[in-house]
């Protein structure tokens, strides 16, 4: 790490990013941005993925080295050439895959790296007395002598951030903190958020939620096709207004919903229960129709949709096909009925990172191109071809690997490799989680398509607002039962809170 002596002269800016570039084998992944950051500030760093918003942290936090450009600290030169050096210099980064020990105490963790020694031996009690101390000024009700497994993952997160505190870093690097919070672990969040900026620590704030780069953000930087957009005061811009420099057009319908009339009776769920959670789900999905399955964390959601498709056991379970009476043990015998899921975990249930695009949608489809154990190449690649056109995916080619393609282009490679199954019943959980907003439309032009084709869907999903937008009907979940079922009419946003805390 190396400072050298090369002014800028505007105090306020504690940080600033000029001129960075950056280039990877047949992609300009930056061109030219720039970007700083103000003492005490929340600064909301946005954009489609693939726009280069993680390749710009990637870049502060020296893991990535740029091809051009300067990094100025405190109005002084310096450069990162690796995490260290970033740590060093009082920039702290809590990622969405969280960098903890799970089977080590919340103490041992957030002083890793910084113990109290005396005589060659850790102090125990003096660190749990500095963490505990710590936890008190920012709010957080937490022993820290509890071991890290045990946490929720907003109280993970606090530990993660704590971790920086410590240290007395000036600025956080927050990349998707809200993915796995609930509402009232979001909430603390921000009070924790609001406590940082208004001791004078800077917070780099990446989402894909708008709404909340609107609740807690002081300016926000939009990033497009590798270049910047726009640097703006949160005031001063509207939620469509950051809509359309996201994507560099107007979203004439953010949700679009089938207007075919609704078919026949699909799919008849009958007294599903499981040891788990779930108790006497009954319900009825009708062809061309859309289900929002809500519910808050833990509310039976996930555990729903893996019952359905045989991930999961039950202890009791009818289900009807077309009226007729079907067996599932097994997700085998759920494709070859005609049922498949999309999981909420693309990266670990959804997707082979490693492989590439082709194999990844032929994956689940081995009798489309292959006969007696002899893959058909042709039909391999012909079939990888259909649907990266018909769903649009963004890619060099088919042989690319998943593991380079942007998040809504991975969520595409799921959606296709389902498709591929020729399904009459498509369960999707959390189907635009990690997205951005024009990634999120194509995806329900996408449900919309396959609605008006006689595809019955179930979209699983703790967006309230988007259920309404896209579902013909929501079922409402609160410790494992379905305690309301409307037309989406009459549905609201209020409504489904409502009864998601357990309103009668």
């Amino acid at each position: 790490m190396k400072i050298k002596k090369e002014k800028n002269n505007d105090s306020k800016i504690i940080l600033e990013m000029v001129n960075i570039t950056k280039f990877f084998p047949g992609v300009k992944a930056l061109d030219n941005v720039n970007f700083d950051l103000r003492q005490g500030e929340v600064h909301c760093l946005i954009g489609e993925n693939g726009a280069g918003k993680s390749t710009l942290i990637k870049i502060l936090a020296g893991v990535i080295t740029p091809d051009t450009g300067k990094i100025y600290l405190n109005g002084e030169l310096v450069e990162i050439n690796n995490p260290s050096d970033a740590l060093k210099l009082g920039i702290s980064f809590v990622y969405q895959e969280l960098n903890l020990i799970n089977q080590q105490s919340i103490v041992d963790n957030v002083t890793l790296g910084n113990e109290i020694k005396g005589f060659g031996f850790i102090k125990r009690r003096e660190e749990s007395e500095v963490v505990d101390k710590l936890f008190k000024s920012l709010g957080v009700n937490i022993d820290p002598r509890n071991l890290v497994r045990n946490l929720s993952p907003g109280e993970k997160q606090m530990v993660e951030i704590s971790k920086g505190l410590l240290k007395e870093v000036k600025i956080i690097v927050l990349d998707e903190p809200s993915a796995p919070l609930n509402n009232y672990e979001l909430k603390k969040l921000f009070e924790i958020i609001i406590k940082l900026r208004n001791r004078g620590i800077s917070v780099i704030y990446i989402s894909h939620r708008l709404e909340e780069i609107f609740k807690i953000g002081d300016r926000v930087t939009i990033l497009r096709d590798a270049k910047k957009v726009n640097t703006l005061d949160i005031k001063e811009v509207s939620h469509n207004d950051v809509v359309h420099m996201m994507v560099g057009y107007e979203l004439e319908d953010l949700f679009p919903r089938s207007k075919k009339k609704i078919g026949k009776n699909l799919l008849k769920i009958k007294d599903l229960s499981s040891d788990k959670l779930l108790q006497d789900i009954s319900f009825t999905l009708h062809e061309g129709e859309v289900i929002g399955v809500a519910g808050l964390v833990g509310a039976g959601r996930t555990e729903l949709a893996r019952a359905i498709f045989g991930a999961d056991e039950t202890n009791s379970k009818d289900i009807y096909l077309n009226g007729n009476a079907i067996s599932i043990k097994n997700p085998k015998d759920a494709i070859k009925y005609g049922i498949t899921l999309i999981p909420e975990e693309r990266k670990t249930q959804g997707i082979i990172e490693i492989m590439s695009l082709r194999e990844n949608i032929s994956f689940s489809s081995p009798n489309l191109i292959s006969r007696y154990g002899l893959i058909n190449f042709n039909k391999d690649r012909n079939l990888a071809k259909k649907y990266v056109k018909r769903l649009s995916v963004v890619t060099p080619g088919i042989e690319q690997k998943v593991m380079y393609l942007s998040g809504g282009n991975q969520q595409k490679v799921v959606i296709a490799k389902n498709l591929a199954t020729n399904p009459k019943v498509l369960l999707m959980d959390e189907p635009t989680r990690g997205i951005d907003v024009g990634a999120k439309n194509e995806i329900f032009k996408i449900i919309n398509q396959l609605a008006n084709e006689g595809v019955g869907i179930i979209v699983f999903s703790s967006e309230f607002e988007e259920i309404i937008g896209i579902c013909h009907r929501v079922m409402i979940m609160h410790r494992g039962k379905i305690v309301a079922d409307m037309p989406i009419e009459k549905a609201t946003k209020e409504k489904i809170i409502y009864y998601s805390t357990g309103g009668k």
